[in-house]
């Protein structure tokens, strides 16, 4: 259950001497991830766009990683990506890719923002834009991983059917 419990735990020993703590359990909603489209892949020219939402009564977003699965890239700049607040105003970032991931670290923290990667910015390899083209192959899997304010993380995953 989301809220706060408070937790008082004692223990006495053989000689009974009595000893406690206490502390402040708080319960927060996982991150959510909504909004998921990749388009542009059967043209080879992908667009992943997805908007992540910070969880109940949890802190704000400070950043959001994004691995993406095999048959698609990262370009070794992110020059085409777009970040936006809940009324679509640009939202200060800067972004770096670590380990094959886009990482996106936000300039303030926020509650829910939209990522637009398109351009240079992502690279589909020549076998799925093939497999696109032909209406072969399933869903893909898209893994999101999140720190909050309080530089908590979750990791949560969005399949997705690619589209020309």
């Amino acid at each position: 259950r989301i809220g706060s419990s408070s937790v008082l735990v004692s223990a006495t020993d053989r000689g009974l001497s009595l000893r406690a703590a206490s502390w402040t359990w708080k319960v927060q909603g996982a991150p959510t991830v909504s909004r998921v489209s990749l388009s542009g892949v059967g043209s080879g020219h992908p667009a992943l766009a997805l908007t992540v939402t910070a969880g109940n009564r949890a802190p704000d977003l400070a950043s959001v990683s994004i691995g993406l699965p095999r048959g698609l890239n990262f370009g070794s700049t992110a020059h085409n990506l777009r970040v936006t607040g809940p009324n679509g105003a640009r939202v200060a970032f800067s972004s770096r890719i670590v380990a094959g991931r886009l990482r996106v670290t936000l300039a303030k923290p926020a509650l829910r923002i939209r990522i637009a990667i398109g351009g240079s910015a992502i690279r589909a390899s020549g076998g799925l834009v093939a497999n696109v083209r032909g209406h072969r192959g399933g869903a893909l899997t898209v893994t999101i991983t999140t720190t909050d304010a309080g530089r908590h993380s979750a990791a949560t995953s969005a399949r997705i059917r690619p589209r020309g």
